[in-house]
């Protein structure tokens, strides 16, 4: 089990937070297959997804949390959600106010507004891009633990099966389940998650298997086949460079980071700012919520300069300043939440 911090999955959250960065800036269609980015830039959620099963995995082992009750625990869940959902409020004051501020939300007309704010906020998770993320995040934070206790009584038997059961929930949700109701279910992360849960088991084992090049092949060759020679899915149609076939290519990404654990460690000193910038990740996302989101008046003058000057060379402003206010931002919570928290009577 591993002791301290996991310097190659800080390292991978922030080069993976800096491409959620880049995909929602300003790149057509056009661009963006020029790029190839179903390799890279779409990559984001599935990896972000992995890390999510491993690193739950490794917390409950160094927590040394047993039985699936536990893992409700206030001591336990309590800590995790205000992880998520602090910061996630924050976010959503802050758009509702800039959109008041900006004009797009009446404020004559405060039922109405209010009305649109919970619609926005329960079906949308919010008005910048990925804002589906944190509901999303926190219905896989829930359903977590059923998968670590199942997979850690049975694993392999939890791995074929939980994968079996995210092919069936895709046919079922081809069916019955509207685009808007499948993007904010987190039902289509697990198989992401469980797939990190089973890295976390079966590491060592790996490291001499063939296995995750495997995965990584068939992850892309679907990428390739879906964005570049015309195939269309009929099952993985919906958010394809991000559905269950993508996952085998983000377990291979995070097993392929996980082999330099060794160097990272002896040379964190070096890495030292982007494993910051990886641990200040989740915040770096939702500053890009907002920058893309009710902030896009001033974001439209970026897509305007882009114009007269290309992309490449406003690219780099845009990923410093969410750099910037995220981790920020990141720094001023946990403070004031080590204050708050030392303060309370015990």
């Amino acid at each position: 089990m591993r002791s301290k911090r996991v310097y190659s999955l800080d390292c991978l959250k922030a080069i993976f937070i800096l491409m959620v960065v880049i995909t929602h800036f300003s790149f057509t269609d056009e661009q963006r297959h020029r790029l190839l980015a179903p390799f890279w830039l779409d990559l984001a959620v599935p990896v972000f997804m992995v890390m999510t099963g491993y690193t739950f995995f490794l917390s409950a082992e160094r927590a040394q949390i047993s039985g699936f009750l536990k893992h409700f625990d206030r001591s336990v869940l309590g800590k995790k959600l205000t992880r998520v959902l602090l910061p996630y409020c924050i976010c959503l004051a802050a758009e509702v106010l800039l959109l008041f501020l900006t004009g797009g939300l009446d404020v004559h007309a405060l039922k109405v507004s209010a009305r649109s704010v919970l619609y926005s906020t329960v079906f949308y998770g919010g008005w910048g891009p990925g804002s589906y993320y944190p509901l999303a995040f926190l219905q896989v934070l829930l359903c977590a633990p059923l998968l670590y206790v199942s997979i850690k009584k049975m694993p392999l038997v939890a791995t074929v099966s939980g994968l079996g059961l995210a092919v069936l929930y895709e046919v079922f949700a081809r069916t019955y389940i509207d685009d808007a109701l499948y993007r904010i279910l987190g039902f289509r992360h697990l198989p992401f998650v469980l797939l990190g849960m089973a890295l976390y088991m079966y590491e060592k084992r790996l490291r001499a298997s063939y296995l995750p090049h495997l995965a990584a092949a068939v992850g892309l060759l679907f990428l390739g086949a879906t964005g570049y020679l015309g195939y269309s899915p009929r099952l993985f149609y919906r958010w394809t460079s991000r559905s269950l076939p993508v996952a085998l290519l983000a377990f291979a990404v995070v097993w392929w980071a996980l082999q330099h654990e060794s160097f990272l460690a002896r040379h964190h000193r070096v890495f030292r700012p982007l494993c910051e910038i990886g641990q200040a990740s989740y915040h770096i996302f939702l500053s890009q919520m907002l920058f893309y989101g009710p902030l896009q008046a001033l974001v439209q003058k970026q897509i305007w300069l882009c114009n007269r000057v290309g992309n490449y060379r406003v690219l780099p402003a845009a990923l410093l300043l969410n750099c910037l206010v995220g981790y920020l931002w990141f720094r001023a919570e946990n403070y004031l939440l080590r204050r708050f928290r030392a303060a309370r009577p015990a």
